[in-house]
């Protein structure tokens, strides 16, 4: 295995570890009062996409299995639709402190597509 996927999956690993540790204060469940959640939420869900992202683009050019491209792409995916899912359980968009632009919420689903 060459040095980049043992990076990869040491970093996959490690947001997946953090994603099952995180404090109860953090969980997806307190998200529609706490921005600290959601944003926490975004930024690992980004994470994986970009990590995945990454990982799609190098196997397709070493030539690896199309099942690594594959796995990597459903990885991407359920990032997405748990930033999505986050952002439909806020009850109230407004009560949450964001730029005008609104450009914070938009950036996973450009990064993904």
């Amino acid at each position: 295995m060459s040095r980049y996927w043992e990076s990869h999956r040491q970093i996959d690993t490690c947001v997946s570890l953090i994603f099952m540790n995180l404090p109860s204060q953090l969980r997806v469940q307190k998200v529609e009062r706490d921005v600290n959640v959601v944003f926490t939420h975004f930024n690992l869900h980004l994470s994986v996409i970009l990590l995945h992202q990454l990982a799609m683009r190098t196997a397709s050019k070493q030539g690896i299995d199309e099942a690594v491209v594959q796995n990597s792409f459903q990885r991407c995916l359920t990032s997405a639709v748990e930033i999505k899912d986050t952002m439909y359980s806020v009850r109230d968009l407004r009560n949450f402190p964001v730029s005008k632009s609104g450009d914070e919420l938009v950036l996973p689903e450009v990064l993904f597509i």
